[in-house]
């Protein structure tokens, strides 16, 4: 649920992690995992969360997504 620029140094910093994983796989298996909390209900299980962040998130992953193709 952070702002975009949060959420862009923070997937960057995840490539970093995987720094070791080809590009083309890379891509293939973030996809699935955006595309894993995108297919929930809700990202965020508690109403607190869900009321404030979710949009937000929503988008990030929807975001990062797209850029991944």
């Amino acid at each position: 649920g952070s702002d975009e620029k949060k959420y862009d140094l923070y997937a960057e910093q995840i490539r970093k992690e995987y720094q070791h994983v080809p590009a083309n796989d890379y891509k293939k298996g973030r996809a699935g995992v955006l595309e894993s909390f995108l297919k929930t209900e809700t990202i965020f299980k508690t109403d607190y969360f869900k009321s404030r962040l979710e949009d937000q998130a929503r988008k990030n992953l929807k975001r990062e997504l797209v850029s991944l193709q």
